[in-house]
């Protein structure tokens, strides 16, 4: 029988080629950067050596920006996680809103524990929701940046190459 290729399936196998293709990047950027600085002869006469100097400038900032968006992302994942971890106990309280609720001895919870757990855990989903979105946000800006200097920094190479090879 074949295996059936789920949407969790797809969401991993989605989230494992991003990350590689961001680490990646990430040594693609640097390997350049540090070929550029190291290809540069300080006594050689440039024409425009500024725009070399942003390159680089440009490409380590794209680095950096790189290495804080896969932190983000390390970071909006464990606020997932731990909001994966208090969703059911959350969902049993409010679904059971009114009944009594047990715990593990099986003695019931009084009222007063199950309001003032309801609003811990209400509280607690509500703040890994504000990382979450947080997290996401800072980690798209990020992107953003990160793609920009790259390919300004490459453009901004190329043009200091072509401008002092004749």
């Amino acid at each position: 029988m074949a295996e059936q290729y789920s949407y969790k399936d797809a969401v991993i196998s989605h989230r494992e080629s991003s990350k590689k293709f961001d680490y990646f990047l990430l040594g693609v950027t640097l390997a350049f950067l540090a070929f550029s600085i190291e290809r540069f002869d300080v006594l050689q006469r440039y024409t425009f050596k500024g725009i070399i100097i942003l390159s680089w400038i440009l490409l380590l900032i794209s680095f950096l920006a790189g290495l804080y968006r896969q932190e983000r992302i390390n970071l909006m994942l464990s606020a997932e996680t731990d909001k994966f971890k208090y969703e059911p106990r959350y969902n049993v309280f409010i679904s059971l809103k009114g009944r009594p609720i047990f715990d593990e001895t099986g003695k019931p919870f009084s009222k007063e524990e199950i309001g003032q757990e309801t609003k811990d855990l209400e509280k607690t989903m509500k703040i890994l929701k504000e990382q979450f979105d947080k997290y996401n946000k800072r980690a798209i800006y990020s992107y953003y940046i990160q793609r920009l200097c790259l390919v300004s920094g490459l453009i901004l190479g190329a043009l200091f190459k072509i401008i002092n090879s004749f």
